[in-house]
């Protein structure tokens, strides 16, 4: 029996639904799925309580080189923990290459840093830097007589290397992440599995309910 022009419009219009539909959760899980991709330059697998300290004074300079896994970085996380009054305190860092070329800056402010957590030093995103060996490098500037600035590390990692005050400190790694925002082709799987997971489950509610 031929289909009726009726029909074939519904079943058009339909068609043109689902279409746009999958267009627009598709446009939308890949907009979600550009999240900040964390690399750690320490040793991830040991519990933050055995974590040791390095305790800092006023000009201290702390430098931790490293081999970048992305292209690109847009800034670094780096757990550190604060005593006494810091307001005056700022923390200068760099991010440059072994040649002592400068490839990002920035400074954190003492009010700004949240004591015992990750803080984000973020840089202008830096490009073609995958497969490079990096330095980081912190400086402490304002530390008061009596207020603190402590950095955490962990046994050294491969690939890792840490300077304090220009002195290599040759079994231990500074709990430091770099930090990239980019398409993460995970986040975007699972996302979309999700969806049509919803999707899926709703339809069977809407099957079981109107029987």
């Amino acid at each position: 029996m031929n289909e009726t022009q009726p029909a074939k419009e519904n079943r058009t219009r339909r068609t043109a639904g689902w279409v746009i539909a999958v267009i627009v959760i598709a446009a939308a899980a890949f907009f979600y799925a550009h999240v900040d991709v964390k690399h750690n330059l320490y040793d991830e697998k040991l519990d933050s309580s055995k974590w040791q300290t390095v305790m800092t004074d006023n000009g201290t300079v702390v430098e931790q080189s490293f081999v970048s896994e992305e292209d690109h970085i847009d800034g670094f996380m780096m757990q550190c923990t604060t005593m006494g009054d810091v307001s005056r305190l700022r923390l200068d860092y760099t991010l440059s290459d072994m040649a002592g070329r400068k490839l990002g800056e920035g400074s954190l402010s003492g009010e700004d840093i949240k004591s015992g957590k990750f803080n984000r030093l973020m840089i202008e995103p830096v490009d073609g830097l995958k497969g490079t060996r990096l330095v980081f490098s912190l400086t402490v500037k304002d530390l008061a007589p009596d207020s603190q600035l402590i950095l955490q590390t962990t046994p050294r990692v491969e690939g890792v290397s840490l300077k304090a005050q220009g002195r290599q400190i040759t079994d231990a790694s500074l709990v430091l992440r770099t930090l990239t925002h980019r398409f993460n082709m995970e986040t975007f799987v699972v996302t979309l599995l999700f969806i049509a997971f919803i999707i899926a489950f709703m339809k069977f509610l809407f099957r079981l309910f109107a029987k």
